[in-house]
């Protein structure tokens, strides 16, 4: 239970991370990490983390600690990225709910209510280089674009690949990221890692602000009938970070780009369903 002691900084670090698995890390003089434990959340946890009548609890009371820690934020001026393993989104492989649906709405109430502070959220799990775009209506409608690496690991198609995150040190903002991939099938002798285009020169968008993120999923539904479209073609590509165009699974019909359109802007099965039934409706209003 000690063995991650040497990567600890505090006792604060060592005590929530040891109790719950989450921790919070000031990284510069303005901004923080938080590190959330997001498989008590999981549609696949068992036991159930709700009370006998199943109303949702509080598991490892993490959703108090990131309230603290979003509060303290706001007092002492700083901004927040917040990362964990399960993303709160849709997964693009079944197009299954990850989170269960209490959790994904106290957690983006939590986040609609702190906006003000929070930068970037960082997700993994789904082994692909992806995005989302995901809107909560409570007091307000806002958008939030979540970010979800790739893995070291090739288990599941892509290839290996880590990535590296430019921002705005004093605002946090987000400015592009890049993506540093093997090929295993031209470069599994020589074990070379390779940069591949970064997401603004993919999507040529400007930064990875709400606003730019929230256009390209608008251009991706104007395109949806292009089987030409480039946006498209760069979607599919980096998901799987850059393997043979041999082994992309083409995506050039009508329900296989709705398929990915709805999967992008929704976190729960009933919403995904709600989307696809809205076929050739504006994907801003669907959301």
């Amino acid at each position: 239970a000690r063995g991650l002691d040497t990567l600890m900084e505090s006792e604060e670090e060592r005590t929530t991370f040891l109790n719950g698995g989450f921790l919070a890390r000031n990284v510069s003089d303005s901004l923080t990490v938080l590190s959330l434990n997001t498989l008590v959340y999981s549609t696949s946890h068992i036991p159930a983390s709700t009370d006998d009548d199943g109303q949702m609890n509080d598991p490892l009371t993490q959703f108090a600690w990131l309230e603290n820690q979003l509060d303290l934020a706001e007092t002492n001026f700083r901004t927040v990225y917040i990362m964990g393993h399960i993303p709160p989104a849709m997964g693009s492989y079944r197009h299954s709910q990850l989170w269960q649906e209490p959790y994904l709405r106290k957690y983006y109430s939590i986040i609609q209510n702190h906006s003000s502070v929070i930068c970037g959220q960082f997700f993994g799990h789904l082994h692909a280089d992806e995005f989302r775009w995901i809107g909560s209506s409570s007091d307000g409608f806002q958008y939030w674009p979540l970010w979800i690496a790739s893995s070291v690991t090739p288990i599941y198609g892509s290839n290996p690949s880590y990535r590296s995150v430019s921002y705005n040190a004093s605002s946090g903002e987000l400015f592009d990221y890049d993506t540093f991939y093997m090929n295993l099938l031209t470069d599994g002798q020589s074990l070379e890692w390779k940069q591949g285009p970064s997401f603004r020169d993919s999507f040529r968008v400007q930064d990875l602000t709400e606003v730019n993120v929230g256009s390209l999923v608008q251009e991706l539904n104007n395109s949806i009938m292009d089987p030409q479209s480039t946006l498209w073609q760069s979607l599919l590509h980096r998901q799987h970070v850059y393997i043979q165009e041999s082994s992309i699974i083409p995506c050039q019909d009508f329900s296989c780009r709705r398929a990915w359109l709805c999967t992008l802007i929704t976190t729960t099965t009933d919403e995904y369903a709600t989307c696809l039934a809205t076929a050739g409706a504006n994907v801003v209003q669907v959301a």
